[in-house]
């Protein structure tokens, strides 16, 4: 072992940014049961771990710090994470492997170690009545120590009881951890809040972040148990509940949504404008221009002689432009939709009865050997006479591209499935176990309507 320990050492010193030779190290002092040593050498492979690791980098390491953590006591482990902390603090080790090694190690930190020179700042955190001083040595020591901030929050913030003393902090705590996007925490906190008070602040704060993690789930559990958010009419919850009800496709609580926006909010011009955006964005051009139209009114009366500046007419015209483009855009998308379900719909039944004639002549010359009969003859040119006759009649269905009007009249609609049947018997002769009967309870029956839109629904 101290060969191999040897050998480890002079590898480091020849490749000083290899986290491979103090990993090994590390493991062979342990193996000697030399624990002070094994953890000299393994911080020295954290250290090492590149930015952008592979999957098992700091899983090894996390293996090895709990291995330390059944040899060590309590104040040695807590010296350990101490060390730690220290080479994050001094930005020695990469910021993604930083931030998993705090989760790592925060709760082994003694209160000893976490606490020198530090009671205020923990004391300031335990009442509202000192929200404001808690305030500015969050963003002080963000300055000088945000990993320390971080673990601080995380240890007496994050895992305690929620109660109103502590509302206003906790609060606060749900924004720091969305500005350093532990979204996950945030959630947690926002959501324990919520069982206190429905702070449209805390509510806002919680969707916000669930739509930032992608996680909708929490928001719909959220709902399930407070449906009075759902009625309330602040504009910041009910900007995240178009977020909300996006991401479910329910474009019709959507179009409700921003049209009580629009409604609660019709004197305030730059909600109005995000509601205006939100009617763009669905591709609502019409309600955007009565929107676009209704600001500008509001504009004209708040003051007597009011002009837009330079920057406000060119916003408005840039934005009566991209209305008026998108109108464009859906119109010329609605003709092509059109156009694309009519050609669609042609070639769809045209097609229908070009295949039973082939089927047919097919099946015909497949199965006729020898002297063909009259009969069999007949029935080819009955079923290619019935096709035909079939198309004719649907392309005079192409009339709705010049008139809306059907074609009306009275027809026998068993004659007509008898009709459909036969025509399709060919394709069914080629089928296996296929066979159809008709047994009507009436040998006759009329309607009036449309003979070629019946055909097509029975074929």
């Amino acid at each position: 072992l101290d060969s191999a320990i040897k050998l480890s050492r002079k590898a480091r010193e020849e490749f000083p940014v290899d986290y491979f030779f103090p990993k090994i190290e590390g493991d062979l002092h342990f193996q000697k049961e030399e624990y002070d040593s094994a953890a000299i050498s393994w911080i020295g492979f954290l250290k090492n771990i590149p930015s952008t690791p592979s999957p098992r980098s700091f899983g090894e390491f996390a293996k090895r710090y709990y291995k330390l953590k059944k040899a060590f006591d309590r104040e040695k482990l807590g010296e350990f994470a101490l060390k730690i902390l220290k080479e994050i603090n001094k930005k020695t080790i990469a910021e993604p492997i930083a931030n998993r090694c705090l989760r790592l190690i925060k709760d082994d930190l003694t209160e000893a170690s976490d606490n020198t020179g530090m009671e205020a700042f923990v004391n300031c955190l335990n009442s509202d009545k000192k929200f404001q001083q808690c305030v500015r040595n969050i963003k002080e020591l963000e300055v000088s120590d945000p990993i320390k901030v971080e673990f601080f929050i995380d240890k007496y913030v994050l895992n305690r009881p929620r109660h109103t003393d502590t509302f206003r902090i906790d609060e606060f705590c749900v924004s720091f951890y969305e500005k350093i996007e532990r979204f996950e925490n945030a959630i947690k906190i926002a959501e324990e809040l919520l069982a206190i008070k429905l702070d449209p602040v805390v509510i806002r704060s919680l969707f916000r972040n669930c739509r930032r993690l992608g996680d909708f789930y929490k928001i719909e559990s959220v709902l399930n148990g407070f449906p009075a958010i759902l009625k309330m009419d602040n504009f910041n919850i009910l900007y995240e509940l178009v977020y909300y009800f996006e991401e479910l496709d329910n474009f019709d609580e959507v179009k409700m949504i921003i049209e009580k926006i629009e409604k609660k909010f019709s004197k305030s011009i730059p909600i109005l404008r995000t509601a205006r955006n939100f009617y763009i964005r669905f591709g609502l051009a019409e309600d955007a221009k009565r929107i676009s139209f209704n600001i500008s009114k509001i504009i004209k009366k708040t003051k007597k002689g009011y002009r837009f500046s330079d920057e406000e007419s060119e916003s408005e015209a840039v934005l009566a432009s991209t209305v008026k483009d998108l109108h464009s855009k859906l119109e010329h998308q609605e003709q092509l939709a059109a156009i694309s379900d009519l050609t669609t719909g042609i070639s769809h039944e045209l097609g229908q009865p070009i295949t039973n004639i082939r089927y047919t002549i097919q099946f015909y010359r497949k199965f006729i050997k020898g002297p063909v009969t009259k009969e069999q003859i007949n029935k080819v040119f009955d079923s290619v006479l019935e096709e035909t006759q079939r198309m004719g009649g649907l392309i005079n269905r192409l009339s709705p591209l010049t008139s809306s009007k059907s074609m009306v009249e009275s027809f026998d609609i068993m004659e007509r499935i008898k009709k459909r049947v036969g025509a399709e018997g060919a394709r069914f002769a080629r089928m296996k176990n296929a066979r159809v009967r008709i047994s009507p309870y009436y040998k006759h029956i009329y309607i009036t309507g449309d003979p070629v839109k019946f055909d097509q629904l029975i074929t």
